[in-house]
């Protein structure tokens, strides 16, 4: 029998409106730390974690300015068919576990109203713009292969502060420091072939070579 280790979850950005389907696999949660999806935006759409053998998935509701968590058994979670997930007090759509594609998930989920009727997390940030690029060009460089740790694995997790990023490995749990304070913190980046979770902040791949 196929067991499945690995789903999609399809979500609305409470602030953009965009739709983002992020594929979650069960080898790389962390056993200690939650795993966050975010919009390119930079908005936190939801977090995974484990919850003794199960998983418990948080989810940011529009209608209710908080956070629904709904657990799942491991078997259940990485499912074939879609399994639409409700507001429990509302009632109206909030997202969409399964295989499901991008052009079906913005079918299926409903338009929310305009960004400005939602309390998003721009407050949070010391430079909300600079924040927001500087999540763009993180995911950029993941994209291109070019987002590692030093112990060989590519598969990291994302946390946001108000004036950083921070990279984790999944394996092994090393992490980097992006700061997103300024234009200057920006230009860095920018400069960077890459990004080396190491545990001594960002550095620059093309002038380290990987394990």
């Amino acid at each position: 029998m196929l067991i499945l280790t690995a789903t999609n979850v399809a979500m609305r950005c409470v602030k953009c409106s965009s739709v983002n389907v992020s594929q979650v696999s069960l080898f790389a949660l962390s056993p200690h730390r939650p795993s966050f999806a975010h919009c390119r935006c930079g908005v936190r759409l939801f977090s995974l974690s484990r919850d003794g053998a199960g998983l418990c998935l948080s989810i940011r509701c529009p209608r209710c300015a908080g956070y629904h968590e709904f657990p799942f058994a491991a078997q259940s979670f990485c499912r074939e068919s879609w399994l639409e997930i409700t507001c429990p007090d509302a009632g109206h759509p909030l997202a969409i576990v399964g295989q499901v594609a991008q052009g079906k998930a913005v079918a299926a989920l409903p338009e929310l109203p305009p960004a400005a009727s939602w309390e998003t997390d721009d407050d949070c940030f010391q430079d909300p713009e600079i924040m927001y690029q500087t999540l763009n060009h993180i995911h950029d460089l993941a994209g291109s292969g070019k987002v590692a740790c030093r112990c060989g694995s590519s598969s990291a997790e994302v946390e946001i502060f108000p004036d950083r990023v921070v990279l984790r490995c999944a394996s092994c749990g090393r992490y980097s420091s992006v700061h997103a304070r300024d234009m200057c913190d920006l230009a860095q980046l920018m400069q960077l072939g890459g990004i080396t979770m190491s545990e001594r902040g960002a550095t620059d791949l093309s002038r380290h070579d990987r394990p």
